[in-house]
């Protein structure tokens, strides 16, 4: 199955990502990440967006920061640099265990903590790790920036605090203080 037609739009950066939400409020509007979830939708009409705006290639929204006590990672951070970066190993070990159980190969590659955390799956692993690990999401929108804590940030089943008119940009997460384990439940 094809999806029905829409507007393709790639926002350079966060400004012009938020100027082209504005621009077409009215419409049925998606931002696009990875695409491991919305595409799938879109193909089996569980999701009809009139404009695709594809924020993949914002720079700033890519990356990993250890500042002191707290690691910043880029929405649009693959799963595929988490798991290869030693500042998510030492700073966020939930975060990077549950990172090594995403998918396959090609989903880590692809894949972005942003787009998984935005799209609130209650089957994903990302969601679950956040909590766990206090982590605080940055969305910016019209508004300004807005920090909110894991524990504010999911309503529900795909369902979120992020507005129509923002856009996730990053997670921050406390360092852990030692004592961190992960326990892995086999069926």
């Amino acid at each position: 199955m094809y999806p029905d037609e829409f507007d393709y739009y790639e926002a350079g950066s966060v400004g012009e990502a938020l100027d082209l939400l504005d621009e077409h409020s009215g419409a049925e509007a998606e931002l696009l990440a990875g695409g491991h979830s919305l595409l799938p939708a879109m193909k089996t009409g569980l999701s009809s967006p009139d404009v695709l705006i594809d924020i993949s290639g914002i720079d700033a929204m890519q990356g990993i920061e250890a500042d002191g006590d707290t690691l910043s990672i880029g929405a649009m951070t693959k799963y595929s640099d988490l798991t290869e970066s030693d500042a998510v190993a030492e700073h966020a070990p939930a975060l990077a265990e549950a990172v090594r159980q995403v998918g396959d190969v090609q989903v880590r590659n692809r894949g972005t903590i942003g787009g998984n955390l935005a799209h609130a799956d209650p089957a994903a692993d990302l969601p679950g790790a956040a909590l766990a690990s206090d982590a605080t999401l940055v969305v910016e929108g019209s508004d300004g920036e807005r920090s909110i804590p894991a524990d504010d940030f999911f309503f529900g089943m795909y369902t979120t605090d992020v507005g129509p008119d923002e856009l996730l940009t990053r997670v921050e997460v406390p360092s852990a203080d030692g004592g961190v384990g992960a326990y892995a439940k086999k069926p």
